[in-house]
């Protein structure tokens, strides 16, 4: 882990980071899982950032997001980004996939899981459930998307 984002042994700048903090941070290192966390606008400067060097692309990518796709102007922007990195990961020969997080439907700003979705298929990407709630207990469905690539990364604009 890096020390830009505060995660390390000391606790950084992550409140409550404890004994159970340092025991999952050994047990990462002792399986070789390197987490690198980034903050930005989505797009080609984004990418860019994340993955620099297609020689330091490691060979499986897990890509983590939550609470991206509420705002309808951003999705395409937030959609080709991500295809964009699973494509960089995949043309360097690794696995790539990612896990999104997301309410089913972002009241008063219009942003929802089906207009990604259609998005994702326009771009050619694909996506499934892998995890999902009703919202019967606090009234928001929520779910988690697995989303992979389906075409080359040539075919994929960033905008």
């Amino acid at each position: 882990l890096s020390n830009e984002v505060g995660l390390d042994e000391s606790g950084g700048d992550v409140e409550g980071f404890d004994e159970l903090g340092s025991n999952f941070l050994d047990f990462l290192r002792r399986c070789n899982v390197e987490i690198k966390a980034i903050s930005g606008s989505w797009g080609p400067e984004f990418s860019a950032m994340a993955l620099p060097e297609m020689s330091e692309i490691p060979d499986d990518i897990l890509i983590l997001a939550s609470e991206t796709i509420y705002s309808p102007a951003s999705t395409r922007a937030f959609t080709s980004t991500l295809l964009a990195l699973l494509h960089r990961c995949e043309g360097a020969g690794g696995k790539a996939r990612a896990l999104v997080a997301a309410k089913r439907v972002y009241f008063g700003v219009g942003g929802s899981v089906d207009d990604f979705l259609n998005e994702l298929r326009e771009l050619g990407g694909e996506a499934k459930v892998v995890w999902t709630t009703d919202g019967l207990e606090n009234g928001v469905g929520r779910c988690i998307l697995e989303v992979t690539s389906g075409v080359k990364e040539a075919n994929t604009q960033i905008y």
